[in-house]
């Protein structure tokens, strides 16, 4: 059984495949309090202290649900022993993050009712602040055991999207000297078409060196010419900056102690 090869690997002090094995077995079972015990242990011994309490809660609510004292006094237990190590974050909003806004810790999002303070488990985290026409705000925390940490948002920098197309004139070049390219090659289909007819069609001698000279100087100079502008072409189109959207910022709400107001910027 998972259960049993996780308690296996646990005496035997590998708690990262105990908490695999954990793992596995709740999905078969995510109700079992021993095995919401372990996970909550193996974590734990991992240095996660979070997860481990996280782990733990679970496991006190199912026995309690169940009425299994034994568990539940031993989850019970864990947690008070674990909880003042658990580092904790604030998020402190000088204003109501705006409509679709979402915070995410380390790419996971963020239920509302926990801004004002979660847990996380040792180590470094990510805490990124989005919103629609607002600019993201981040910011990197580094917490130790029992640590706390309180971020705050003073402001909401608005932006805009703008669109730079720095390429735009390279790629109007290119499609002129395409066009101008398959131009010069009908040209040079029509020279040898024409020259063709007429060599064909006459048993004058002069006539034909005339139309062999013709196709030699004029339709090969035009299929060159052509050649030489597609290749400009295609290489003024590959080489040309591609279009960007950027966010400006275009007015910012001012919140501290001494004033509210708006500040503005635009960029020519």
């Amino acid at each position: 059984m998972l259960f049993d090869e996780g308690k296996q690997l646990e005496n035997a002090g590998k708690w990262q495949e105990a908490c695999d094995k954990f793992q596995a077995a709740i999905q078969l079972d995510p109700e079992a309090p021993g095995t919401l015990l372990n996970l909550g242990l193996c974590n734990e011994k991992l240095g996660k202290v979070a997860t481990a309490l996280t782990w733990y809660k679970k496991a006190e609510e199912h026995a309690r649900t169940y009425k299994m004292s034994e568990y539940e006094e031993e989850a019970t237990k864990r947690e008070n022993a674990v909880a003042s190590r658990v580092p904790v974050i604030k998020l402190e909003f000088a204003q109501e993050l705006p409509a679709g806004g979402q915070v995410t810790v380390d790419g996971k999002p963020l239920r509302a009712e926990d801004y004002a303070r979660f847990t996380v488990d040792p180590g470094k985290h990510d805490i990124v602040v989005t919103a629609p026409h607002v600019k993201r705000v981040e910011q990197a925390v580094d917490l130790k055991e029992g640590g706390e940490q309180t971020i705050k948002v003073d402001t909401w920098v608005v932006t805009h999207a703008v669109t730079r197309d720095d390429g735009h004139t390279k790629r109007l070049l290119a499609y002129g000297l395409g066009a101008a390219g398959l131009v010069l090659y009908g040209v040079d289909l029509y020279i040898g078409f024409h020259e063709r007819d007429i060599y064909d069609h006459t048993t004058d001698q002069q006539a034909r060196n005339d139309a062999d000279h013709t196709v030699l100087v004029y339709s090969t100079t035009t299929f060159i010419a052509g050649t030489a502008c597609i290749g400009l072409a295609a290489y003024l189109y590959l080489t040309a900056p591609k279009a960007a959207t950027t966010e400006e910022v275009t007015w910012l709400p001012i919140v501290t102690r001494d004033q509210i107001g708006f500040a503005y910027d635009r960029r020519f």
